[in-house]
This record gives structure tokens, C-alpha cells and sequence, in this order.
């Protein structure tokens, strides 16, 4: 049983940047948040750079860059139009909107397995293989377990905003799964 799960953040020295990043899952989440306060979501990808087509396809990933830009200019338009106040909620509220069934195959390889560590590191392991964004990691330490999140050393910087979108989405796959 886990009695508590702590989270570290390691952000440091960058070594090179690579072009592949975030999943199309966060691109939909951004556009449905954007979309319920009222502010046309795809007008706001397009503006970012983030290519639309590339939404079609089931296995798209978009550049740090890119996708950077994209969580900035959805914050900047939310925050002037006083839809929330801080980054850290907006980060919450695009996690909200990530369908857990987005995930397809792993999700039901998470409910397959026989613990919610197991669960986490399946998880832990689809993002170190389709993200250069985040390094996830899970470590026991006697009867909890430690949520290591830290930026790759192949990106420049992450934002906040997906700082806390990623938190926010692992306490939901914690829940689902509980």
C-alpha cells in the first residue's frame, strides 16, 4: 500500500536540444480549456506554431519550443481575459482535460497491473520513451514511494505550466487507479 508520494523537481545544465517533445494529448487538453472559457483554442495553436494537421495523427509530438510557445500565449490569453490568475491553476486545469483513455494500450496495461507502482512506472516509462521533455522516475523508499519529475537534460527549459499539468495529471492517474 502507498502511504504517501512525494515529488522532486531536478531542472539543470542543458547538453543539446532535440525537436520531439509533447504529446498531441496536451495540444486537445490546451484547446478544450482554452474552447470552455471562451476563447477560440485553435486560433491560439495556430498562432503558436503548432502544426494542425499534425492533430490527425494518433502518434503526433511537437517540438519544446513550439509547445512552449503554445502554453505561454494560452496562459497570456486566459490570464488578460481574467479567465484564471495564475499559471499553476491553468497547468491543473489542462491536466483536468486529458482524457486517461487518450493513452490508449498503456492505460489499460496501468488497470492491468497489480498495484499502482506498477501502474506508475509503466507510466513513468511511456513518458521517458515519447517525451525528451521530462525524466520520470519512481522510487520506493520503505512503505512510500517518490515521484521523481526533472527536466531532460536534452531541452532548454520546460514551462510551469506543464510543470504542473504533468503533477496534476500522475495524482489523477493515482486516483483512477486507487
Amino acid at each position: 500500500m502507498i502511504h504517501r508520494i512525494t515529488f522532486f523537481y531536478f531542472f539543470g545544465a542543458t547538453i543539446m536540444k532535440i525537436d520531439i517533445s509533447f504529446s498531441k494529448v496536451w495540444v486537445n487538453a490546451l484547446i478544450s480549456v482554452m474552447d470552455e472559457h471562451g476563447i477560440d483554442g485553435l486560433m491560439v495553436v495556430k498562432e503558436s506554431g503548432v502544426q494542425i494537421e499534425a492533430l490527425q495523427e494518433p502518434t503526433a509530438l511537437y517540438p519544446v519550443d513550439v509547445m512552449n510557445t503554445l502554453w505561454q500565449t494560452a496562459a497570456k490569453y486566459l490570464i488578460d481575459s481574467g479567465y484564471i490568475t495564475n499559471r499553476h491553476q491553468f497547468g491543473i486545469d489542462v491536466a483536468k482535460k486529458v482524457n486517461l483513455s487518450d493513452f490508449g494500450v498503456l492505460t489499460f496495461s496501468m488497470l492491468a497491473s497489480s498495484n499502482i507502482a506498477a501502474s506508475l512506472s509503466k507510466f513513468a516509462h511511456y513518458v521517458n520513451s515519447v517525451s525528451s521533455t521530462y525524466c520520470l522516475g519512481l522510487m520506493n523508499v520503505g512503505d512510500s514511494y517518490q515521484v521523481v519529475i526533472r527536466s531532460s537534460a536534452l531541452v532548454d527549459s520546460v514551462t510551469t505550466e506543464s510543470i504542473y499539468a504533468m503533477n496534476a495529471l500522475i495524482v489523477r492517474l493515482v486516483r483512477f487507479l486507487g
